[in-house]
């Protein structure tokens, strides 16, 4: 598939990246989750409860379908029990009888935050390598 169809226009004109195409044809036997990184980058900026993450990521594009919302939340409870979120109660403003559960980073989190973005950044510097390297042999 040719790299600009990884593309797709959203809202307001903005071009985001398509991140799940690259899982659907992962070569690997595992393909690698970067939902982690995510979770945390948006946590980052406010606290926010699991739907609003949920409808972040698909802005970003990582469109999980509904079946796949519980490794979504099963993330959410490790990084809780890893301690880099922390959960809070907070009464919805409809209802006020409903308990809506908002996620905070922890200084812990922040700190998971800056070792995956190092992390990635070697990533993507290997990855920048290889594809460098395929390219100049495979023009030859």
């Amino acid at each position: 598939m040719p790299y600009n169809t990884m593309f797709t226009k959203e809202k307001k004109d903005i071009r985001l990246p398509k991140i799940k195409f690259w899982c659907e044809n992962y070569p690997g036997t595992r393909c690698p989750t970067f939902m982690e990184p995510f979770i945390l980058l948006c946590l980052y900026q406010k606290p926010l409860c699991g739907y609003e993450i949920i409808h972040i990521l698909k802005d970003c594009g990582i469109n999980y379908k509904v079946e796949e919302y519980g490794f979504f939340y099963k993330t959410l409870n490790i990084m809780k029990e890893k301690g880099f979120i922390l959960p809070a109660c907070s009464l919805d403003n409809k209802t006020e009888n409903v308990c809506k559960i908002m996620y905070f980073i922890s200084e812990k989190g922040k700190s998971r935050l800056k070792e995956w973005v190092f992390s990635l950044n070697v990533m993507k510097n290997d990855l920048d390598t290889f594809l460098n390297y395929y390219d100049d042999f495979y023009k030859k």
